[in-house]
């Protein structure tokens, strides 16, 4: 019993052993390959494991690992062959080959992506392929081996969605989680006495934002973000000071369109993140997205307004709410200007 038990023993620990040894022999290995469409390009990043890499070739050999970027990828385009416009390499830590490649692709109806490398790989490696569109939405995810190297796709799928209901909602959501501009017109709010009064304010702010924001979405004109997002703070901290210095704010509406151009390029930074103005139709997303803003907008005033008219039956609502309330104002615009300029 004792001797059946040991050979058993010796029979398990023998096929551990050449399992592992199997295991080592043939080490798989996954590599990624992303690919991102904006702005008519397609760009095609990749990382290997270096130790599989210096078995093709030489890492110390520049133009070995060049040549190698180079024919790693096979972009066909309705079936033609597109070459590169840009190709760089580079290593990540020690531990990574990492690639980029750029194509320019204007207009097509299929588009087939072909790995070459992973056919140079060890046998069994698995290459996880994720396209996404401008917008970041993932529209494919693959699994590529030595057998199954390519992916072919749709290039509508890859034209972000432009559609009227795409953006109107995207317009509510940047005015109502974009507490700057909230603070902005709240700010403007505390001293408001009259229906008319606020009507030209909210008007002229609309006016001067749309203004703006179509021509940053249209590349017209560019202002940097660097530039643009201390001036919005900057525009905070002006009416929570004149809020709280000066007793009588006439014709603010004039105040509101100057700074209303300014928060236009704001707004216009959440249409170009997704592409908007530069690789596809722009007058419909504009329109809605613009239309959306204005529905938060309004929605705030509505929401808003009712309260602080309330408030300002009372009598403390002049001497105290609106001092206090500006000097809260004037404190987030400092912070966030000191914010935007430092960091």
């Amino acid at each position: 019993m004792r001797v059946w038990f040991s050979g058993k023993l010796f029979l398990l620990l023998g096929l551990t052993i050449l399992l592992a040894m199997n295991i080592f022999a043939h080490d798989a290995g996954m590599s990624s390959l992303n690919i991102e469409f904006a702005d008519q390009k397609l760009k095609i990043s990749s990382d290997y494991s270096m130790r599989e890499i210096e078995k093709i070739v030489s890492l110390e050999d520049q133009k070995a690992l060049e040549n190698l970027v180079l024919h790693s990828i096979v972009l066909k385009v309705d079936g033609k062959i597109i070459n590169p416009t840009e190709s760089k390499y580079g290593f990540n830590d020690g531990h990574t080959f990492d690639f980029q490649q750029t194509f320019q692709i204007s207009k097509a109806g299929q588009i087939e992506i072909k790995s070459l490398l992973i056919s140079k790989l060890n046998p069994g490696h698995n290459q996880f392929l994720y396209i996404r569109r401008a917008d970041e939405k993932l529209i494919s995810k693959e699994v590529l081996t030595a057998e199954n190297d390519s992916v072919t796709i749709d290039f509508e799928k890859l034209e972000p969605d432009t559609s009227f209901g795409k953006f109107l909602p995207l317009g509510v959501e940047h005015i109502l989680f974009g507490y700057d501009h909230l603070l902005f017109l709240f700010a403007l709010l505390l001293t408001v006495k009259s229906f008319s009064e606020i009507a030209k304010i909210v008007t002229s702010f609309t006016v001067a934002h749309s203004i703006t924001l179509s021509l940053a979405t249209l590349n017209i004109i560019q202002v940097s973000p660097s530039l643009v997002e201390p001036l919005i703070a900057l525009s905070i901290i002006f009416v929570g000071l004149e809020n709280i210095f000066k007793r009588e704010q006439n014709g603010r509406w004039l105040l509101t369109y100057a700074f209303g151009l300014v928060h236009g390029f704001g707004f216009a930074s959440a249409l170009q993140e997704i592409g908007v103005g530069t690789g596809f139709g722009v007058a419909l997303p504009l329109l809605s997205f613009n239309l959306g803003v204005e529905i938060g907008q309004i929605a705030v005033v509505l929401l808003v307004l009712p309260i602080l008219w309330k408030l300002h039956k009372g009598t403390f609502y002049q001497s105290r709410f609106v001092p206090i309330g500006s000097a809260v104002v004037t404190l987030a615009g400092i912070y966030w200007f000191i914010e935007r300029i430092l960091f």
